[in-house]
């Protein structure tokens, strides 16, 4: 998802700036575990409950398929864009002219 914001807008600043949301969003709002350390104190206390594959297990959120399955479409959404307008081409040696 970072990789295709990149494409997207030729700025790092927006894929950063995912990154810093979602944690922040992740650990500072609802006190979940963030890239496996542990919960900090924030706004709500959250709890996840299920199996592993949905909940990410003792890692967190990230790691479930759910993030994985919103971060691959937003992702994609983002490369189709690019690809509309323009900023993907083809590498140096595969051109024309």
């Amino acid at each position: 998802m970072a990789a295709s914001g990149y494409l997207l807008t030729r700025r790092l600043w927006l894929g950063i700036g995912l990154h810093a949301a979602w944690n922040y969003t992740q650990g500072t709002v609802y006190s979940g575990i963030v890239s496996g350390n542990a919960p900090p104190e924030g706004f709500f206390k959250s709890t996840l409950q299920g199996s592993e594959w949905l909940t990410g297990g003792v890692f967190g959120v990230e790691a479930s398929v759910v993030a994985l399955a919103v971060c691959s479409t937003v992702g994609v959404l983002m490369l189709v864009k690019a690809v509309r307008r323009g900023h993907i081409v083809p590498p140096p040696w595969k051109r024309k002219g």
